[in-house]
């Protein structure tokens, strides 16, 4: 009788999560390099700005928000980030490791990925009405419907890191959200 033996479970946890990640100052390209050199998925949300000089006028890329990197890492990829020498610490929410939803990254994508001038704000906004961008090229993405200086914007907030992007969007691409 031969006996059966059955794989033995690792208590490794494979689920990958989105953190944020403090880099040095301007190194933020940089960091995501080299992150992505040694194995890490990381993402600097760029924006497309224009940048004069007294001689020339330049389109640039510059991160959205100032020294801050996304990596998606499991638990026990977290430390392997500091090897990287362009990164200072995690952002933290209660003690620990901020994790980003994946939801609130999809949009984020989506939104920079829409190329429409967008501002990260770290002021806390008094909560509004919910609404969903119906047309455009950020239809489907769900936030809050803020008014500043009379002008309509939308607003997404990427919970526990304290930031909000904001950008201007037509009345007539939203409606509420359920």
């Amino acid at each position: 009788m031969s006996e059966e033996k059955t794989p033995v479970k690792q208590a490794v946890n494979d689920e990958r999560k989105w953190y944020v990640l403090y880099t040095r100052s301007r190194a933020e390209k940089k960091a995501s390099s080299e992150l992505c050199s040694i194995g890490i998925e990381a993402y600097v949300p760029l924006q497309k700005v224009l940048r004069f000089w007294k001689d020339r006028k330049k389109l640039v890329e510059v991160p959205l928000i100032n020294s801050y990197v996304f990596v998606r890492v499991d638990r026990l990829e977290r430390d392997k980030v500091f090897k990287c020498m362009h990164i200072i610490r995690y952002i933290t929410f209660e003690g620990k490791p901020a994790a980003v939803p994946e939801k609130q990254m999809i949009d984020l994508k989506w939104m920079v990925s829409a190329e429409i001038p967008i501002e990260a704000v770290m002021k806390k906004f008094s909560p509004g009405e919910n609404v969903k961008i119906a047309y455009g090229p950020l239809a489907g993405i769900t936030g809050e419907l803020v008014c500043v200086e009379n002008e309509k914007r939308f607003l997404l907030r990427i919970d526990k890191i304290g930031y909000s992007l904001m950008a201007k969007i037509p009345a007539a691409w939203l409606e509420k959200s359920k």
